[in-house]
This record gives C-alpha cells, sequence and structure tokens, in this order.
C-alpha cells in the first residue's frame, strides 16, 4: 500500500508550521508530494498549486480494475479525478466528515462521483489516541 500527502508550501512561514507535520508524515512512510520550498520570487497565493495536478495524475496512474482508492479530502475539484479513476475501474472511497462547515465538507457531486463515503466521525472511537 502506497500513502502519498500533497501539499504545495506558499510561503517561509507555512514551511516553518508544516515542518513537523511533514516530519511526523515521513517517519511513518507517507510520502509528501508537491513543493517543499516557497517560490522566489512568490508566486500569487492559490487555493491549489500543483498538488492538484500532481494528485490527478497520480490518481489516474495508480487506477486499475480492482485496486480501491481512498481519497482524505471533499473539495469539488476533485470530482472529475474521481470519475477518472471509476472509469479506469478502480473503486474510489472518500474519506471526509459531513460535521465540518459547509466551506470545507465534502461536495454532494463528489460524494456522488465515489463508490462510498466513510465519515471520520464514525471512526473517531478507533483512531483517537485518548
Amino acid at each position: 500500500m502506497e500513502i502519498r500527502y500533497y501539499r504545495d508550501v506558499r510561503d517561509r512561514a507555512e514551511m516553518a508550521r508544516f515542518a513537523g507535520f511533514r516530519a511526523w508524515l515521513e517517519t511513518h512512510d507517507i510520502s509528501v508530494v508537491g513543493r517543499a520550498e516557497p517560490l522566489d520570487p512568490p508566486a500569487p497565493r492559490q487555493r491549489y498549486g500543483t498538488n492538484l495536478l500532481e494528485l490527478a495524475v497520480d490518481a489516474q496512474r495508480c487506477a486499475e480494475k480492482g485496486k480501491s482508492i481512498f481519497v482524505l479530502a471533499g473539495d469539488f475539484q476533485l470530482t472529475p479525478v474521481v470519475a477518472g479513476i471509476r472509469q479506469r475501474g478502480a473503486s474510489v472511497a472518500i474519506v471526509s466528515t459531513l460535521f465540518a462547515p459547509a466551506s470545507i465538507a465534502p461536495h454532494r457531486s463528489l460524494l456522488d462521483a465515489a463508490d462510498r463515503f466513510i465519515e471520520l466521525r464514525d471512526l473517531l472511537p478507533e483512531i483517537s489516541m485518548d
């Protein structure tokens, strides 16, 4: 099983905030994909950078009949990626929560495009560290 985390660092402050989490991901054999250093000179701030394109390309590459892909996100922009994965014969599960503010909760079109939805809130007893 391969686990990837897609993230573009936008500026030096974000790079510093992300350093501990990045180290934790790498310690747990989770690959970080995307720009690890801010651009110099800085590019205009965007919600998504190259990481969304890399995610889409990687997802299509990994999609094979009989495989399962889990997407831990809920953004509307991932709907065509999920549809493309399913067209290649892989199943897709969206892992997120509907108990988030509407601005970050998974969009209905994304949920409709996936094979199944896994509610994070239902997993809390199993994944929480008491």
